[in-house]
């Protein structure tokens, strides 16, 4: 299956610009058609890291998008958390120095190679962060990274270009306008959207998890809604733990050149919001949102009609599907990718 994960540790010294390349026997001589890059404060494979931090970012080979949110070390309860987030057009990879809206380390995209990518990293971080890539190619798959700014009316609708009629859509992004910047608390949205070949949309799904910049009123280091009816949800409540929506997109249609994504809830925000199209010649896609619990051991079956090739998810804790949840557990949040050839 073209699609394949590898893990390294981010450099923490040398003089700058330091180069770091990521390599799969997988590819071959195959040149990748999307990059992946994620990251949360964790330095090795396993063991759970402290201070809050998610990263992404993608990039097509011409576009690149990037966005990472986190939050303060151990916070008292009553103390402020130190969330913040960052997002950027030009780097592919941000990680945020803890409690603080400062870069640790950053990178920009320099080359799709023969068998992987490079990049350069343009400031170091402190500690060897962990790394993971996703690399897709293959000649059947299409790749586009871009973004697009929602619109502020209730039932308004956008239109993001495309190059080819996307059948699978990931979404990623902060609480942010300008789609390059920062500021305060530490939102992140994931979304997935699939489209059928009439543009019709199968599904869609999505998981914000909000830390707030705000003294809290308990334990909770963090908050989110584990939905099955948008991509992006944006929640400004998150003390008084109760739902309270800032704004919330969802795709509608999908086209040649286009997809549409309706505002249900616009408060007045205009949220900038980045995404990855995706499509394999053909070949299906399917997005659901089934409760596997973790009270009992064993394996559990999701059945989405077809064999898949490969499959992203978002690991949450949160069994109520389109209801609000604050606990430390939501913290488990993250952009999973597995291959049925066993390729993880």
């Amino acid at each position: 299956m073209p699609v394949t994960v590898v893990t390294a540790a981010a450099p923490t010294t040398c003089t700058l610009p330091v180069s770091q390349s990521f390599t799969s026997s997988a590819l071959g001589t195959q040149v990748p058609k999307l990059v992946i890059v994620e990251a949360t404060r964790a330095t090795s494979v396993g063991p759970v890291s402290t201070g809050g931090m998610f990263a992404m970012g993608a990039w097509d080979g011409t576009n690149v998008h990037s966005c990472v949110a986190g939050s303060g070390d151990a916070q008292a309860v009553g103390a402020l958390h130190n969330a913040s987030h960052r997002d950027s057009t030009t780097k592919i990879i941000q990680i945020l120095t803890v409690g603080s809206t400062a870069i640790d380390g950053e990178a920009d995209p320099v080359s799709l190679d023969a068998g992987g990518f490079t990049m350069s990293w343009t400031d170091l971080c402190a500690t060897g962060i962990q790394l993971k890539v996703t690399m897709v190619w293959g000649d059947d798959w299409e790749a586009f990274v871009g973004s697009y700014v929602g619109s502020t009316s209730n039932n308004g609708v956008v239109s993001p270009a495309v190059p080819f009629p996307a059948r699978g859509l990931i979404f990623f992004g902060v609480r942010d306008t300008a789609g390059s910047g920062a500021g305060a608390d530490g939102i992140f949205n994931l979304g997935f959207a699939a489209l059928n070949e009439d543009g019709t949309v199968q599904g869609q799904a999505g998981h914000p998890y909000f830390e707030a910049n705000t003294p809290a009123i308990n334990t909770a280091c963090g908050s989110g809604v584990r939905n099955d009816s948008a991509v992006q949800r944006i929640i400004v409540d998150g003390v008084t733990e109760a739902l309270t929506e800032e704004c919330r997109h969802e795709v509608t249609a999908g086209g040649a050149t286009s997809f549409d994504v309706t505002t249900r809830v616009a408060g007045g925000f205009a949220l900038t919001s980045h995404f990855i199209a995706l499509r394999n010649g053909s070949k299906r896609t399917w997005v659901g949102v089934p409760t596997l619990g973790m009270t009992t051991t064993g394996d559990k079956t999701v059945t989405p009609g077809f064999p898949p090739g490969v499959i992203w998810g978002i690991p949450n804790v949160l069994d109520t599907i389109n209801a609000y949840a604050s606990s430390g557990l939501c913290a488990n949040f993250g952009l999973a990718v597995s291959c049925p050839d066993g390729t993880i």
